[in-house]
């Protein structure tokens, strides 16, 4: 079976060379060997562009929204379960708070920002853009044989977490581990793409700590299996997937049940949601559609373009998400896609690319 449904994770021979003979639409976009100069140039304003832009989006996240937990009471576990039970930024937020450098910085600041572990938030949603910058670059360079569509990855990024955190009609609220939890899950996927497995174990269990999500990595993890990289498998090699896919299990599973039982006597917001009123309502079909700046259709009505066979099954986890969703949370509260952020960029991409080689 392994040998009839092989994987490339880099692109084939036969792939560069049908990349190599596809013609370019726009002879303009193409890299011009006498003005390196300006190609510098270039990169620098784009780099520019995207700090300015990131720090205006973090600067929009915290001041358009307001915060839907209580500070105070999640740093001190008594806060509505399921949220409290996704403890890493509680403890980076208390750490904070008795900082006397992060209190300095927050004296120096202005509301929403005058408190230090709002401060810490702003940190960890700036570091978390940088890491979805770097990841989704490096992802999508990996994929293409020509990379010349490299700024266009965070690009999409921003446009999406705009969409997606700030450009909306439902309520305006923030939760202080979303943009780690799609920071780290992005990195999650890559590292998984990439079958850079002890790397990923570590990161994982740390976003085990930041929201239960990140268990929908474990069934990439699974089809990594199926899907060799050249084909076939040695006999060393042949369960690798398998024993890291029940290491992931048995990572999560502790740490969601034992943080489940550590604030069960927490009131709770937890429940399943009936959204089907929601999708009879046509004036609420723009804020479901806005969640990852209405993008998560792309890859599913594109995925002929999808040039990597791996990268086309990874596609399902997007539905997968979606039914899920629907189920445990509101279909309008464009948030709870944000995870898939990273990884919709670099599939955007690349469509995007395929398409322009006809």
């Amino acid at each position: 079976m392994n040998q009839t449904i092989a994987d490339q994770s880099e692109p084939s021979q036969q792939e560069c060379r049908q990349f190599a003979a596809a013609p370019v639409v726009d002879p303009e976009l193409t890299p011009r060997a006498s003005m390196p100069a300006s190609g510098r140039v270039f990169r620098i304003f784009v780099s520019i562009a995207f700090a300015f832009a990131t720090l205006q989006f973090l600067r929009s996240y915290f001041i358009v929204n307001q915060p839907y937990l209580d500070a105070g009471r999640y740093e001190a576990g008594v806060e509505k379960t399921p949220y409290q039970s996704r403890i890493l930024m509680a403890v980076i937020m208390r750490y904070a708070r008795g900082n006397a450098l992060m209190e300095r910085i927050a004296s120096r600041l202005g509301p929403p920002l005058h408190e230090p572990d709002v401060v810490a938030l702003l940190m960890v949603g700036l570091l978390s853009m940088v890491l979805i910058a770097v990841v989704v670059r490096a992802f999508y360079r990996h994929l293409s044989p020509y990379g010349r569509l490299s700024s266009m990855p965070y690009f999409l990024v921003l446009w999406m977490a705009s969409a997606t955190y700030i450009v909306r009609f439902q309520e305006a609220i923030y939760f202080p581990y979303d943009l780690l939890a799609a920071a780290l899950f992005t990195l999650c996927i890559y590292l998984c793409y990439r079958r850079r497995y002890l790397l990923l174990i570590p990161v994982f269990a740390i976003a085990c700590f930041n929201r239960e999500t990140i268990v929908m990595i474990i069934p990439l993890v699974v089809i990594n299996h199926f899907l060799p990289a050249d084909g076939t498998r040695s006999s060393a090699s042949r369960w690798k997937e398998i024993v890291v896919a029940a290491v992931m299990l048995a990572i999560w599973t502790p740490v969601y049940f034992y943080l489940k039982h550590l604030y069960a006597g927490n009131q709770t917001d937890l429940g399943l949601h009936d959204n089907l009123h929601f999708l009879f309502s046509p004036q609420i079909w723009p804020q479901i559609l806005s969640a990852c700046g209405f993008l998560i259709p792309v890859p599913l009505l594109f995925r002929r373009l999808i040039p990597n066979r791996r990268l086309r099954f990874y596609t399902l986890l997007i539905p997968a998400w979606i039914v899920i969703m629907s189920v445990v949370g509101l279909l309008p509260e464009s948030r709870i896609f944000g995870e898939l952020i990273g990884f919709l960029a670099v599939l955007c991409t690349v469509v995007f690319e395929q398409s322009l080689n006809g």
